[in-house]
């Protein structure tokens, strides 16, 4: 998807540039260039932070449904006091959990293996 987009992007700015100086001036297209060149950036990056964030997610969720306790926020969390609900995309107590897990939640953001 990212070489597409890149693709696209340079294909985009060649074109800009065979536009004839009458019509859009040189100025006009350096900075619809450093615009484009802004947006893709900026999409190559959170496509990036999107990417690492669903795999380390997928991480923490895998170690818990084999039985590994992760950490969120200081806390131990463990699939015998935990469920976890891919709805909300986070870690929430059972009901018969004792005391100090009781009504506690806790997002996968918030937690580490």
């Amino acid at each position: 998807m990212r070489f597409l987009i890149f693709i696209f992007a340079f294909l985009f700015i060649v074109a800009i540039f065979f536009v004839d100086n009458k019509i859009l001036n040189a100025k006009f297209k350096i900075l619809l260039t450093a615009l484009i060149l802004c947006v893709g950036g900026s999409a190559y990056f959170y496509e990036n932070f999107s990417a690492n964030f669903a795999k380390n997610s997928q991480q923490i969720v895998n170690a818990f449904n084999a039985g590994k306790s992760v950490k969120c926020r200081g806390e131990s969390v463990e699939s015998a006091h935990f469920t976890y609900s891919f709805s909300l995309n986070s870690f929430i107590a059972k009901k018969d959990a004792p005391h100090p897990y009781n009504g506690k939640i806790y997002e996968i953001k918030e937690c580490e293996l």
